[in-house]
């Protein structure tokens, strides 16, 4: 029998929500006794947000086997984790293996029907600060291999589609405040006409250290009752909130007695640690020595990022004297690891291997002191600002003259300008600007989702968002509306291929065409369902709101729809776009999701559109629809079916998959995986609609003579194809009517022909008239892709022979002359693993079919270098008969295939995951 190996990935967002495909077990094809496993990774912690650069989070491990009791003997999770994951020592299960970066954890006998193994990590992640995008963070991903072992024998699967950890920057505790002001001028301006903006920003006061601190508690047991209430008294005092907020720091503990310190490991939960420091009794014995206390708080305290490590030992004169030597190292290692150790010597008389911070007559007194704030001063050291970065994005419609980008050394990345300027002081105001223009009208927001980030000097930032401003463009009566302005791009990928193999050819091309709109009914549907509560809807609002300012009552009307597992709320189509915004402002989240709900009511709200103007549903969501994709397909199809035009937005990670099949083109389905993103789709769709459209659309492609048109590969196919001819490649024509709004994409894949660099078209333009009858036109860029030949093992040399019958003639007698030509190709020295897989069902029984299949295999053999080669042999029938593993023994495989027998059925798919086995 076989073992069916399923492993479904998960790795949910921070609090553990769950994301992703549906992880529940499934059967394979196989025999009705097959074992099934199901395993899911999940993250937790990090906070409401996620994880910060350097917090620990908790990976947690379920594994649903699904097997006859002794089937299995064994199952093994392996995580292989990139150099900026660590794993936290000494919480969680400890690894059975650790091999370099793989990590595995083996479980004895699991296989009993059904079956839950449960196990957690804990894992800290620190990821290269040049990896933090715009938004401040950076997706960290790693792979989990699972294998089964069944009778000797083991099955692996590595699962496909695990999504990233995300890790945010880490803000250095409060860090620095910073003001910032927007300023444009001339306000109110003219649509076409340029206007100045300014950013100003200044660093404010700074904090006087590092609030984040990662600390153990080290204390040396008291003598007696009354001198152990006060020693936890003073445990008290210094984890006090009051002066190290609970958010902004971890304590472990240790408790020196001889025989081993007791410890815990750091934790936020300060009552647990005061309740420990309580039950410790007193001793006689004055405990154990500093250098055990030291090196028991340095075990708890992993190189810690962002944080100021610090150990606080208080101790006395009945400790045990220390090696000093002991004490040294400890010290050159905590200096090495940047921890700060700071000792209390309480009434004199201390180890003077060990240098003391402070120095208290009594416990009392040191209780006083570090009420006093005496603790302080080992918070880390203040905070520096390494650098400020702004970075300014702008909604399409705001056209910057990168000329005018001040100081010049601002520059673009991706949809937003950024500047850096290094250690700004304390008080010190950098200014920013450009000029920009803007071709609509309306009271239009400026700026969309900027952000400036102070980062400081050893790591961590914090994040301000700048402000959003709205300018009042008007419409200048006398000016024609400019004509459409063409956006093209075309790109080739690889841009290195060998000789043979195509590349794939993109070409993207939309057009802005500023002016007065054709008419527009749209019908906004917005899920509300609980998974969109909290922070998610305050997006969504945002968002939609964006979308009616840039809109602008009266060439369009909007109406409203939202849903939970039913319709909430629905708004009749209108121009009174301030009560949309009130309704919008009363959106509340609960309850299940019912997409299709939301898209028929949006279909009876456009019901009472106008005549001539164009019918749109707008449909967002954040989740799944509860009664599965095929009701919102349906919906989608008879919204259609009505002349209505459909898009869909993902918020989010993951959404209903049937949202791309939703929408009304390809084109018209978008992802808007956070906030900003969303707010700016919104933005543009209203752009979109309120600008001109475009009639006609035709999209000439030359190829050049030295490139070839792969057949069937265009995508969406040519209006025609013409031939090679004049010098040229083929031509392709794409002819578009009334092309889609946002960007039409074309693909298609071309050979090269030549090696070196070529041009992958001779000519690209694009022709198009909008629905005015204005005409216009752009040309593509030419992308450039280098052909070459793959190295070679070794020279091939040409075989030439030719040959001459008979070798003596008479004059006018025929002489047959032949040639020949071949190629002497050394072997190839890489080294092969090769696994042959053999049937001998009852099929190759017949007209010796498997005799000659032996002959093969064993020519085979002795076709290949055995110095280089390992051979492999998996025979089957109706199920896998004989295995040979990988072995250099050629001999050994012979003698396999050659006593294998014709009989059973033909049960292929298990021989061929035996061979990838």
């Amino acid at each position: 029998m076989t073992t069916g190996l399923i492993v479904a990935g998960l790795l949910a967002p921070a609090g553990a929500a769950r994301t992703g495909p549906d992880p529940a077990v499934a059967a394979n094809d196989g025999p009705a006794q097959a074992c099934a496993v199901a395993v899911v990774r999940q993250l937790t912690g990090g906070g409401a947000g996620g994880p910060l650069w350097g917090d620990e989070v908790t990976v947690g491990v379920e594994a649903r086997l699904d097997c006859p009791a002794g089937r299995v003997t064994e199952l093994a999770i392996t995580e292989t984790l990139p150099p900026e994951i660590a794993v936290v020592a000494g919480i969680g299960r400890a690894p059975d293996a650790v091999d370099g970066r793989a990590v595995t954890w083996r479980f004895a006998a699991p296989a009993v029907a059904p079956a839950v193994i449960r196990f957690s990590y804990r894992i800290y992640a620190t990821p290269d600060a040049s990896g933090f995008g715009p938004d401040g963070t950076q997706a960290v991903a790693w792979p989990m291999l699972a294998a089964l072992t069944e009778a000797g024998a083991e099955r692996r699967t590595a699962p496909s589609g695990l999504p990233p950890l995300v890790v945010r920057e880490r803000p250095a505790g409060l860090g620095c405040g910073l003001s910032r002001a927007r300023t444009f001028a001339p306000d109110p301006v003219l649509a076409g006409a340029p206007f100045d903006v300014r950013l100003r920003l200044t660093v404010n006061t700074c904090a006087a250290h590092r609030l984040r601190t990662h600390g153990v508690i080290a204390l040396q047991p008291a003598g007696d009752a009354a001198e152990a209430l006060q020693l936890a008294q003073v445990n008290t005092a210094l984890l006090d909130p009051a002066r190290v907020a609970p958010e902004n720091a971890l304590f472990g503990l240790v408790l020196n007695v001889r025989g081993g310190p007791k410890v815990q490991m750091p934790t936020t939960e300060r009552v647990f640690l005061e309740d420990l420091a309580r039950g410790q009794p007193p001793v006689a014995d004055g405990g154990a020595d500093a250098a055990a206390a030291l090196g028991a708080a340095l075990d708890l305290l992993p190189d810690w990022p962002a944080h100021h490590e610090v150990v606080l030992y208080v101790t006395h004169g009945r400790a045990p004297r220390a090696d000093p030597a002991a004490v040294a190292a400890l010290r050159d290692t905590a200096a090495r690891r940047g921890v700060e150790i700071a000792a209390v010597c309480v009434g004199g008389g201390c180890d003077p291997a060990l240098a003391y911070a402070h120095a208290a007559p009594d416990l009392r007194t040191l209780r006083a002191d570090v009420q006093d704030g005496l603790m302080d001063a080992h918070r880390g050291p203040p905070v520096v600002v390494e650098a400020l970065e702004i970075d300014e994005r702008q909604l399409r419609y705001v056209q910057v003259d990168p000329a005018s980008v001040s100081p010049a050394g601002g520059v673009p990345v991706g949809d937003a300008w950024r500047w850096r300027f290094d250690g700004p002081a304390v008080g010190r105001t950098v200014e920013v600007g450009y000029r920009a223009r803007i071709d609509i009208w309306g009271r239009l927001p400026l700026g969309a989702g900027g952000r400036a980030r102070l980062r400081y000097v050893g790591g961590g930032q914090t994040t301000f968002d700048l402000p959003k401003s709205l300018i009042t463009v008007e419409r200048d009566p006398d000016a024609v509306p400019p004509p459409c302005r063409a956006a093209v791009a075309k790109s080739a990928a690889p841009a290195r291929v060998p000789l043979g193999d195509p590349v794939t050819v993109t070409l993207d091309f939309g057009a802005e065409c500023p002016g007065e709109s054709r008419l527009a009914d749209v019908a906004l549907v917005l899920d509300v369902s609980g998974s969109m509560a909290g922070q998610k809807l305050a997006d969504a609002r945002e968002a939609a709101l964006t979308f009616l300012d840039v809109l602008q009552p009266g060439h369009a009307q909007v109406g409203l729809v939202t849903f939970d597992d039913q319709v909430v709320a629905r708004e009749a189509l209108t121009t009174d776009f301030d009560r949309l915004r009130r309704v919008l402002g009363q959106m509340a989240a609960g309850g299940g999701t019912d997409i299709a709900a939301g898209l028929r009511a949006a279909a009876d709200v456009l019901a009472a559109r106008r005549a001539g103007a164009t019918p749109v549903i707008i449909a967002m969501t954040d989740g799944f629809n509860g009664g599965g994709p095929d009701p919102v397909v349906a919906a989608a199809l008879e919204a259609r079916a009505l002349g209505l035009l459909v898009a869909t937005i993902c918020f989010g990670d993951a959404c209903d998959p049937s949202l791309p099949e939703v929408a009304s083109a390809p084109a018209y389905h978008f992802a808007a995986p956070d906030a900003d993103s969303l707010r700016l789709l919104f933005a543009g769709l209203a752009l979109m609609l309120r600008e001109s459209r475009l009639a006609t659309a035709r999209v000439v492609d030359v190829l050049p003579p030295h490139m070839r048109l792969v057949p069937g590969s265009a995508v969406p196919p040519p209006s025609r194809v013409d031939p090679p001819a004049g010098g040229r490649g083929e031509t392709l024509t794409w002819d578009v009517d009334d092309p889609p709004l946002g960007t039409l994409r074309l693909r298609y894949e071309a050979e090269p022909l030549v090696l070196g660099p070529q041009p992958t078209n001779a000519e690209a333009r694009v022709r198009f008239v909008d629905d005015r009858g204005r005409p216009g036109e752009a040309v593509f860029p030419v992308p450039v892709v280098e052909a070459y030949v793959p190295d070679p093992t070794g020279p091939c040399v040409p075989a030439l022979g030719k040959t001459a019958s008979p070798t003596e003639a008479a004059i006018g007698e025929p002489v047959a002359v032949a040639l020949t030509v071949g190629l002497d190709c050394p072997r190839r020295a890489a080294p092969m693993d090769i696994v042959l897989v053999v049937d001998h069902s009852a099929s190759m029984g017949a007209l010796d079919r498997l005799a000659n299949a032996q002959r093969a295999a064993g020519a085979f053999a002795d076709a290949v270098d055995p110095a280089a080669t390992r051979l492999g042999l998996v025979a089957f029938a109706d199920d896998v008969t004989a295995r040979v593993p990988l072995t250099a023994d050629f001999a050994r495989v012979r003698a396999a295939v050659g006593g294998l027998r014709a009989a059973g059925r033909t049960g292929i798919a298990q021989a061929l995951n035996a061979a990838g086995d």
